[in-house]
């Protein structure tokens, strides 16, 4: 075991962590340090830790072959291991600066793909030409001049209520788009 390691692993107990969140940034230090002794014949042995540098932390994240989000649980568990060496001065620098999270972009489309299309000159014509009771009649129109004026997307606007209507500044409602 490597001592700095293990201390890391008390200081987490002691800040009262999850066992599977101890287990897990331990797993990712002792990948590190595998991955360390290997190529640069250095570790996280407190002794060595001094010696690592930015680079070498970089090649191991680039030699990772998991999924981005798994990618970014690393370097989540690594910054952490980092700093705590660098607050319990086993070391004076950061070598896990260099390392940035990669940006996950959830595809959505299929919840989106309603929303997207868009209304045919036809279909216009059709909504403004609905007849409908008297009773009715002027929210409706309502409705139809904002789909169609105000870039609204049909679920946005089906959305609205009357709070949204007492919230208006200015006579203006806006909406949060993506």
């Amino acid at each position: 075991m490597i001592d700095t390691i293990q201390a890391y692993s008390r200081h987490m107990e002691a800040t009262g962590l999850s066992q599977n969140t101890i287990l897990s940034r331990e797993s990712a230090a002792y990948n590190l340090n595998a991955y360390l002794e290997e190529e640069y014949k250095v570790n996280l042995s407190s002794q060595k830790v001094k010696d690592i540098k930015g680079f070498m932390v970089d090649n191991w994240y680039q030699s990772l072959t998991s999924s981005p989000a798994t990618k970014n649980l690393y370097v989540a568990n690594i910054k952490g291991l980092f700093s705590y060496l660098l607050q319990a001065e086993y070391t004076d620098k950061n070598p896990s600066e260099v390392l940035k999270k990669v940006r996950i972009i959830k595809d959505d489309d299929e919840f989106d793909d309603e929303n997207r299309r868009a209304y045919t000159q036809d279909d216009v014509v059709a909504l403004i030409n609905i007849r409908v009771p008297k009773s009715v009649d002027a929210r409706d129109r309502a409705m139809v001049a904002m789909l169609l004026a105000g870039g609204f997307r049909a679920s946005e606007l089906c959305s609205l209520n009357v709070g949204d209507y007492r919230n208006m500044k200015n006579g203006r409602i806006y909406t949060k788009r993506k």
